[in-house]
């Protein structure tokens, strides 16, 4: 896909590729971030956090175990998406970390 605006002149520069594009992320499963709409409270999914990758690696990374990570509660469980502003302070970060795996 396009480099978001802010990143056209990095990638003019570098030859990097996002990891998300080359996972082929989607909707919600890119999100890094909750958003909350002022006016309605409802959480707007936002990719806040990138990682870039040198085209050399490519091959090498795991897309099984490379992504956003999903919080999981002591019991192993995923902790939900949130519903509203409240619930954000349930999570562990504000921000879903990203993990890659190089084999």
């Amino acid at each position: 896909s396009a480099p978001d605006e802010e990143f056209k002149a990095f990638h003019r520069q570098h030859h990097f590729i996002d990891l998300f594009d080359h996972l082929q992320l989607t909707g919600p499963e890119y999100a890094t971030f909750f958003h909350f709409s002022k006016e309605t409270s409802r959480p707007v999914p936002m990719q806040l956090d990138y990682l870039f990758i040198d085209p050399l690696l490519i091959s090498s990374i795991s897309k099984t175990n490379s992504g956003v990570y999903y919080f999981r509660k002591s019991d192993r469980t995923l902790f939900p998406s949130p519903n509203g502003p409240w619930d954000i302070g349930k999570w562990p970060s504000d921000h879903r970390p990203i993990v890659l795996e190089i084999t």
